[in-house]
Formats: C-alpha cells, structure tokens, sequence
C-alpha cells in the first residue's frame, strides 16, 4: 500500500484520540467552534432564544439506532458497505452510517447550536437524557462491529506495521445492557460510524483492484479529499469535546501520538491484503 494512505488512516485515529489530550488541548480544539458571548437581550428575557437547531439534533438522536437507522448484522457481512468483512458470532443490531445529506443536516445543525450559548446549553442537558433499551442494544453491537472494523484494517494495514500495533490501543469499551448510556453517546456512536465509513470510501476511490486495500493509487487520493476527511475528523472531535458532560462512555482511546508519528514515518509500512475480520 502506498504511504499516502498511512496520512488519512491516521486522521481517524487522532480523532478518535483527541478527548483523551491534556485539558488545554481539548479546550483548544473546543475553541475552533468559536468563542460567542450571550446576547443581552436574550439573557434579560426581552427576546426568546431560538432552539430550533438543538431541538433538531435531540430529536434526531433519539431515532439512531432505531428502525430504519439500525441494521442486523448476522455471520460474515461488509457492515458498512465499504469493502470490509467481519464476522459475527451471533446476530447484533448496529448504528447504520447515515447518507451524506442526513450528515450535512445534522453538521450543520450540531454547529448552529454550539455557536449559541443558550444552544449548547439546551443540547449538553437535553443528550444527557438516557438511551432508548433498542437504543442501548444498537450501540453494544455497533461497538462490537467498529472494534472489528479496526482489527480488519489493522491487518489491512500489516503484520509488521508500527502503526497497526497502534491501532489495537483504539478500540472502544465494551458496554452491556445494563450500562447508563445517554443519548450523547448514542450521537457519538453515530458520528464515529459515519467518520470510519467516510474515510474508507475515500480510500475505495483510489484503488486499483476492487475491494484490495493493498491497490491504492496514492496518486489518486487529491487534497480534497485528504481535506474532507480531516474536516470529518476535527469536527468530531469537537462535537466529542462539547459533549463530553453527556456522555458516559469513554471515548478517549489510549493513543501514544509518539509512536503515531514515528509509524507514519515508518518506511516499512507495507500493506497486506486479507479477507474477513473476525469477532469471538
């Protein structure tokens, strides 16, 4: 595998890393959704605020993983529709990834509401509201599925690669049934989903040999697509920040960024290619 792909993997794995940086840093990140103050005339009750935007995100977090959001996963199966295999031991409900119009709705949304004090007030109380039971079922398996995803392109990325002995360090906790989940993990889950999904159908788009990682035309991958899957990423990794006192799940990963970057400088980086992940 060509070394550009070693950059947008990467991506998805300081993401997924960003909340477990010291407090400075995380409010840096915090910081790029910008900095606004209260409105006096909102805060002295002379003009109601308008909400409609962390209503909007309540509201379509409380469908996720339900119904239409929500797929079975039964014995070996591309989840994501994304050129990837696992399998599982036993029938699970996921998280779908949602389309690109339901995630531009729900970016654009996410980012009017935290741009308002009286916003990101209304959501951080509303997500703290508890998951749904089907809810609560949906994220144990979309854990389960994206942990597998990541081994899956562990051995994508090879045996021998720094970076993929990293990789193992980002898997999320397991969680069961009986564990307090809000709706702010739920949102998260979702997002996470759509992130893998989004970077590996980048990925698809350069290869060579249908479904063969091991193909990627590094030539192909232009700067907007490098930049549409950082973009991705940050804007997770802010909403996961903003959120962090509506979640309970613990999103942080263990991530040595050292060993990050000395694997994307890694010479050997080779990829190989292999069929089926696997989850006991």
């Amino acid at each position: 595998m060509k070394k550009a792909l070693i950059p947008i993997l990467s991506v998805l794995l300081l993401t997924l890393a960003f909340t477990s940086c010291d407090a400075s840093i995380r409010q840096d990140i915090a910081g790029l959704m910008g900095d606004f103050s209260g409105n006096v005339y909102i805060e002295s009750g002379m003009v109601d605020a308008d909400t409609s935007n962390a209503t909007a995100v309540t509201q379509t977090t409380a469908s996720i993983g339900i119904g239409e959001s929500a797929e079975t996963v039964t014995g070996t199966a591309d989840p994501y529709d994304i050129g990837i295999s696992v399998t599982v031991s036993e029938s699970v409900t996921i998280i779908k990834p949602q389309t690109e119009a339901e995630q531009e709705a729900i970016k654009d949304d996410l980012a009017t509401a935290f741009a308002s004090p009286t916003q990101t007030k209304q959501l951080v109380e509303s997500l703290k509201a508890p998951a749904s039971g089907e809810q609560k079922i949906a994220a144990e398996g979309t854990i389960l599925v994206f942990n597998a995803t990541l081994d899956q392109l562990k051995v994508e990325l090879g045996a021998e690669s720094e970076l993929a002995d990293i990789l193992v360090e980002l898997k999320l906790p397991a969680v069961e049934g009986g564990e307090e989940l809000t709706q702010g993990d739920i949102l998260i889950l979702q997002m996470m989903t759509n992130l893998i999904t989004n970077t590996v159908n980048t990925l698809n788009e350069t290869v060579t040999e249908e479904g063969n990682f091991s193909t990627v035309d590094g030539d192909a991958l232009t700067s907007d697509m490098v930049l549409s899957i950082v973009d991705d990423a940050l804007f997770t990794a802010q909403v996961a920040e903003q959120l962090s006192g509506a979640a309970s799940i613990d999103f942080s990963g263990q991530l040595d960024l050292a060993a990050l970057l000395e694997g994307m400088n890694d010479d050997d980086l080779d990829s190989t290619s292999n069929q089926g992940g696997g989850i006991s």
